[in-house]
């Protein structure tokens, strides 16, 4: 039985036995955080940096640059990005690098990369740009990206944590 399945069951039978409701699950991400399926996202729209700073900055607040795992997700993470950008130079980093040339991977867990969401023309830098960001001015589609700022576009961290389950009995 995992922690979280105990904590339930234990929840579930000392209520029960004081004579309280079934208890509810609350979930919560820290402030200033979106929570999304279990995840909570943090889009820094304040301070352009390289992918280092990034993964530096996102690991401070108790995640990392964010995993994208799927066609849901990715809609989600577009949706937010959307309302907070306002030039069409912004690029949010994504978690993830080509390692390998063609083999992309997390950067956090080293797993490999199974969804992607590229722009038509992209990857296309090779080994230049091992980096893997969300484009504004693609309506954040993917594209390579150099891991270090370059150029005239501005590059955010955006990161993602887990958030934490508690049981609270009423």
């Amino acid at each position: 039985m995992d922690r979280v399945n105990f904590v339930v069951a234990v929840a579930f039978l000392a209520s029960t036995v004081v004579g309280h409701p079934t208890p509810h699950v609350l979930s919560s991400c820290p402030n200033g955080w979106i929570a999304y399926e279990g995840s909570c996202y943090l889009f820094n729209n304040k301070d352009n940096m390289s992918f280092v700073a990034a993964e530096e900055f996102c690991t401070q607040n108790g995640g990392h640059v964010v995993h994208i795992d799927d066609e849901a997700e990715n809609n989600f993470i577009k949706d937010q990005a959307r309302q907070y950008t306002h030039t069409s130079t912004k690029l949010l980093w994504i978690g993830i690098k080509d390692m390998v040339e063609g083999e992309w991977r997390y950067t956090s867990d080293d797993s490999l990369v199974t969804f992607f969401d590229w722009d038509p023309s992209q990857p296309n830098d090779g080994s230049y740009a091992e980096c893997v960001v969300l484009w504004a001015d693609q309506d954040y589609k993917w594209g390579d990206h150099p891991c270090v700022h370059v150029g005239s576009y501005s590059v955010y961290a955006l990161c993602e944590a887990k958030y934490m389950k508690s049981y609270m009995l009423q």
